[in-house]
């Protein structure tokens, strides 16, 4: 009776470790979730010859984004540049070459277009942007996540009543 108790014993534990090892095996590291996620704005209006009255002007100032919202995951959290579709006189290779330069970086979910990337770029033209966000283990891709509008020359600024 001893020995299939003893028996009996052995298989359970041989049992349990062998669930124990299989599942931890199987359990991916993390979350990623970009349901829903979107900018607020969605759309930049970028020129190439920003107004004089303007910080960016003085300043020599890049064009920066809001940060997108609704991306979920366990940190850290990247952000890349995935496609570039190009419309109305753009040049989506132009654009896609910023990214290797430097001069356009997909930072902290926010999108930085540095002047000297706008000099680069036709002098009209419409950028869709689909953006890469992946951490360990996961990667998922918000297609025409974004929309830049490259101008020649920038407006006025409105004035505002103090």
């Amino acid at each position: 009776m001893k020995k299939i108790y003893n028996l009996g014993s052995t298989l359970f534990v041989v049992a349990l470790i062998t669930m124990a090892v299989a599942a931890c095996n199987t359990m991916p590291v993390g979350f990623l979730r970009t349901e829903g996620a979107s900018f607020s704005p969605d759309t930049l209006n970028v020129y190439h010859n920003p107004h004089a009255s303007t910080p960016r002007y003085a300043d020599h100032l890049p064009w920066v984004s809001y940060r997108i919202q609704g991306v979920a995951g366990t940190n850290p959290i990247n952000f890349e540049l995935s496609d570039v579709k190009a419309t109305e006189g753009g040049d989506a290779e132009k654009f896609k070459a910023l990214a290797q330069k430097g001069l356009l970086k997909v930072d902290g979910g926010m999108i930085v277009l540095m002047q000297e990337g706008v000099a680069e770029l036709p002098t009209s033209g419409r950028y869709t942007l689909s953006l890469r966000v992946y951490n360990e283990g996961h990667s998922q891709i918000i297609n025409d996540a974004y929309t830049i509008i490259v101008g020649q020359d920038e407006p006025e600024p409105e004035q505002q009543n103090p």
